[in-house]
């Protein structure tokens, strides 16, 4: 006799503070080392960008490289424009790694990397904001 058996779905238990949910149980979370936020690195970033790193961290369902799509960004309530600036800064920053996806139709592939965790504390890692006028410049 051969039974089928559907995968089984694991609730986890969270304070009523940390879910939406009234039950307080929870089908996905992400764990985050408290440290994580006092990082320069993390710091340095603009909020879209932190916000698209905590949507990437839920997605990737606790693989270290995955597949996303704008698609799956933007039902998220990440704009296709914002999320393609925040895998910029997130890349530039050292905290994943892009490959494919723009210039073709498919998914981007994604890498979470620790590139980040060399920052040197006090040092911005994304481009100033505006027009920066340098001396050498006429």
């Amino acid at each position: 006799m051969i039974t089928l058996s559907r995968k089984k779905t694991t609730l986890f238990t969270m304070k009523p503070w940390q879910t939406p949910a009234h039950d307080c149980r929870a089908r996905n979370y992400v764990q985050v080392d408290v440290e994580l936020f006092c990082h320069p690195a993390y710091i340095a970033l603009h909020a879209k960008a932190k916000a698209a790193l905590f949507f990437l961290m839920a997605h990737c369902a606790g693989q270290r490289e995955f597949s996303c799509t704008y698609i799956q960004a933007e039902r998220a309530g990440i704009s296709p424009s914002s999320f393609a600036a925040a895998l910029d800064e997130l890349a530039a920053a050292g905290f994943i790694r892009v490959s494919s996806g723009r210039a073709s139709m498919q998914k981007n592939v994604i890498a979470f990397i620790n590139d980040w965790k060399d920052t040197a504390p006090g040092r911005r890692q994304n481009k100033p904001r505006g027009k920066s006028i340098s001396p050498l410049q006429n």
